[in-house]
């Protein structure tokens, strides 16, 4: 037994945490919010965060007291590429990190195509879903009793 497994979820913030709809910079939705602890309650995984939010210093600071008031930490965030290229970035984490399981959640589907299969692209109006949540926690604890 190799104890726990490593899951790893690479997660943008706007288009998944808010909308578009939502307006205002900074803007995160209690229902998106709700999800995305369900997501980390459920399956344990850790969140590395691939969103433009890691680049700035405030959106950042509030994103981390926002998610640590509902018991979520950030472990980590992504590098930046120079091209912007966000598989790259996820690229990078997966090679340091070597997870067992990993879940990206992203409005937009800048990836490589091995990484699609665990993709989980959210529309950009709506953020995360029930279903998608749905389907995070399903893959992330896919083979597990």
């Amino acid at each position: 037994y190799m104890g726990k497994q490593m899951k790893l979820l690479f997660l943008d913030v706007d288009g998944v945490l808010n909308s578009h709809k939502t307006g205002g910079l900074y803007a995160l939705k209690r229902p998106c919010l709700k999800r995305l602890e369900k997501i980390v309650k459920e399956t344990g995984c850790e969140i590395v965060l691939s969103s433009t939010w890691r680049k700035d210093e405030y959106a950042l600071k509030r994103l981390k007291r926002v998610l640590q008031y509902r018991g979520i930490k950030i472990k980590d965030v992504t590098p930046v590429d120079p091209k912007g290229f966000r598989g790259e970035e996820v690229r990078l984490k997966m090679i340091e990190y070597m997870p067992d399981k990993v879940a990206i959640l992203d409005d937009d589907s800048d990836f490589y195509d091995y990484q699609l299969k665990y993709f989980f692209q959210t529309d950009g109006e709506y953020g995360m879903t029930d279903t998608i949540a749905y389907r995070v926690i399903q893959h992330l604890n896919q083979g597990e009793e």
